[in-house]
């Protein structure tokens, strides 16, 4: 998503798609501090998402903004819509929970019968150090602290001749490469790479254990919830969320986000690459638990 010079990002395509529908004066389209440019979230090289959120101060006349901005963009990014938000609203601090998603090939479980993926659900789910599914953030740092409100798996979807099991993983907010951390460890072990007590060894302050990445081809951001700005500012302003917009979403996410994912899966291998990688990893957890030392 983020702006980065020499780049083609999300974020360069919109700024300039909004600048050709007259959104943006020229003026201040070289400084993005002067209309109060704001991205709810960060979204790393190689990660999508549906339900960016961005702000800005736009002029929004003539009537058709949408449309406009949608006729200079590629065909992959797409504005759905706009609302009027409180002049003081900040993208990321108010959004109350994100919602992101995990497309996970289904040969990549390999499940074994003792494995389920309940059991899953339970370790992650709550406030916990997260230190270990993150990089570069201390045990004793206050950031390593989140709260993770559920982690789920729904049901095998098939895409392009291809079957994937949607992970899909709610929380307040995420770390750097925390949700691609959390779906290779549950990947390592539904495959019976790493025990499962691995988790709970690897929530522990003291404890340092380097925990499998996921790809990041499979990982897009689905929603930003803005409960607490909602119920606040509710007799001024309207409803900040997906509502009215599910239809296209939905297709923008099986026309578009869908067939990127299985069919750069189906030409470069990407998880089946990673997974070959994981069975040869060694992990200083699996001397520890081998010794027989007691967790």
């Amino acid at each position: 998503m983020q702006r980065n010079p020499g780049a083609i990002t999300i974020e360069g395509e919109l700024k300039q798609a909004l600048f050709r529908s007259q959104a943006i004066a020229e003026c201040n389209f070289g400084d993005m501090k002067k209309v109060d440019w704001m991205r709810a979230a960060r979204t790393d090289k190689g990660v999508s998402a549906v339900g960016q959120i961005v702000s800005a101060r736009l002029v929004i006349d003539p009537p058709g903004l949408v449309e406009r901005a949608n006729q200079h963009l590629p065909k992959d990014i797409r504005v759905f819509g706009y609302t009027r938000v409180t002049s003081n609203f900040i993208a990321k601090q108010m959004c109350d929970k994100r919602r992101y998603e995990y497309l996970v090939p289904i040969f990549a479980f390999n499940a074994h019968a003792h494995h389920d993926r309940e059991t899953m659900q339970i370790k992650y789910v709550g406030t916990h150090n997260f230190h270990n599914f993150t990089a570069r953030i201390k045990p004793e740092d206050p950031n390593a602290k989140r709260y993770i409100i559920s982690f789920t798996a729904g049901n095998v979807i098939e895409v392009q001749g291809m079957q994937f099991v949607p992970c899909i993983v709610v929380g307040q907010s995420f770390m750097l490469h925390q949700i691609r951390k959390l779906i290779g460890t549950a990947i390592a072990i539904m495959r019976g790479c790493v025990p499962d007590s691995i988790i709970e060894f690897a929530l522990r302050r003291d404890n340092d254990v380097n925990t499998p990445m996921a790809p990041e081809l499979g990982l897009f951001l689905d929603e930003f919830f803005y409960t607490a700005y909602n119920k606040k500012f509710s007799n001024s302003h309207e409803n900040l969320s997906q509502e009215g917009y599910e239809e296209q979403i939905k297709k923008f996410k099986h026309e578009v986000i869908y067939p990127h994912i299985a069919a750069t899966e189906a030409k470069d291998g990407t998880m089946a690459l990673w997974l070959h990688g994981l069975n040869d990893r060694h992990y200083p957890y699996f001397a520890i638990h081998r010794e027989g030392v007691k967790l």
